[in-house]
């Protein structure tokens, strides 16, 4: 993930011009640098210290610890997880909702549920993202923040800015309604199924556990799909996109089985924003998407690259004491 980069410079990759209203031939009045410019604020903050980009309330991958001991052998051996209370929402299990503060026209949020037009003015609480609304940090040998869309549950439509419909110049008052997203403001994940949570790895028996063999040809799979995904550009048009989306992270998917529907799940709101080609912006809008899917595939890849180095280091030390005894 680029953590070097500022926001600034982030922000306005995939930026389009604003207008108040639209003809139906110009488009929906989406401002998407301000969208973009608030997902890189959903995913980052900035550390004032380092003035360095790093995942809203994540660790950064490379930070990430899983405690180990020595037992009487000399081999590493996991010490048994100590849950302590979430840094984001100190055991409250909720936050801000990140969607329908900036919600204008939608009926109800995607991620928190909150009725909006029962509530208008009210700013709804959305279930944590950091910890999965346990209160609790989590286990970065069991679970892990889904790829699909980094523990919100939804992805935002980029057609409509997160709003279900938009007003059309000369036409009716009523705002018209998304087609792409179908009035929904965005796409619910369709990779962890509403759990925003996954189970990161298939390995035998376990990815704490797994041979030294099998965790450095995950490792190999991890970064190759890593590279991919680091190389693969946006052609602004959803069918393109979604046909050289495929083949991205196939490398990792045997060993991150959630890939495979991370996948599915690109592709099918690539082909959904197809819909909303005849507007002017449609290619911004496409890349926004794209972006968005990738700062949510890249942490979930770094994260387990992380976690398969602090499995292998331990297999690698434990492969010294057994040679060593014999």
């Amino acid at each position: 993930m680029d953590l070097e980069a500022p926001a600034e410079v982030l922000a306005p990759r995939c930026a389009a011009r604003l207008s108040s209203e639209r003809t139906p031939d110009e488009g929906p009045p989406v401002n998407h640098a301000k969208i973009l410019a608030l997902l890189v604020g959903l995913l980052f903050a900035v550390d004032a210290g380092a003035q360095k980009l790093m995942p809203l309330g994540w660790v950064p991958p490379d930070k990430l610890e899983r405690e180990t001991k020595k037992d009487d052998a000399g081999f590493l051996q996991w010490k048994k997880f100590e849950t302590a209370p979430c840094p984001t929402c100190k055991r409250s299990k909720k936050h801000e909702c990140p969607h329908c503060a900036r919600a204008e026209r939608t009926k109800s949020c995607l991620e928190c549920k909150r009725d909006v037009s029962k509530d208008p003015e009210g700013k709804g609480a959305a279930p944590c993202r950091i910890c999965n609304a346990t209160g609790k940090t989590i286990d970065i040998l069991e679970q892990s923040p889904c790829p699909g869309c980094m523990g919100a549950g939804v992805q935002v439509c980029m057609v409509c800015g997160n709003e279900g419909s938009f007003p059309i110049k000369g036409g009716s008052k009523k705002p018209a309604k998304c087609g792409c997203c179908k009035g929904k403001g965005g796409y619910p994940c369709t990779v962890c199924k509403g759990k925003r949570f996954v189970t990161p790895f298939k390995l035998k028996p376990s990815v704490a556990e797994a041979k030294l063999k099998d965790l450095r040809a995950a490792l190999k799979g991890v970064e190759k799909a890593h590279s991919n995904l680091a190389g693969f550009a946006s052609k602004g048009e959803g069918r393109k996109d979604a046909k050289a989306f495929a083949k991205i992270l196939k490398p990792a998917e045997k060993y991150l089985p959630s890939l495979k529907g991370t996948t599915k799940f690109y592709v099918a709101v690539s082909k959904a924003h197809t819909k909303g080609s005849m507007w002017v912006g449609y290619g911004d809008m496409q890349n926004n998407m794209t972006e968005s899917f990738r700062q949510s595939i890249q942490y979930f890849l770094e994260r387990q690259k992380r976690v398969l180095e602090l499995c292998i280091a331990r297999q690698e030390h434990n492969e010294q004491v057994a040679g060593a005894g014999k």
